[in-house]
């Protein structure tokens, strides 16, 4: 299984802004490098960064039943780090 991430940036922001090797999910977990690309997911004009995590890598961490904050962390191509959250809901493995 996978765990897919859309990540939306301000408008003034590129998709292409992001350094994608400094990606990480809980700080640790890094995307399969050729599950990695630039969509406009909401159809909303502006083009976000699509990014697939193994499930597999992801899950040692956690446990059946937790709900857990997972966090999507990174930086622009210029140094500026930035960091999503989104509460999980863990139902199996």
């Amino acid at each position: 299984g996978t765990i897919t991430a859309t990540i939306k940036l301000p408008a003034q922001i590129s998709a292409k802004d992001i350094d994608t090797s400094t990606l990480r999910l809980n700080e640790s977990v890094p995307p399969e490098k050729k599950q990695i690309s630039i969509v406009d997911t909401d159809e909303d004009g502006v083009p976000d960064l699509k990014v697939i995590f193994s499930w597999r890598k992801a899950a040692r961490t956690l446990q059946p039943g937790e709900e857990v904050e997972i966090t999507i962390s990174g930086k622009l191509r210029n140094g500026i780090p930035f960091i999503g959250r989104y509460l999980l809901k863990v139902s199996g493995r």
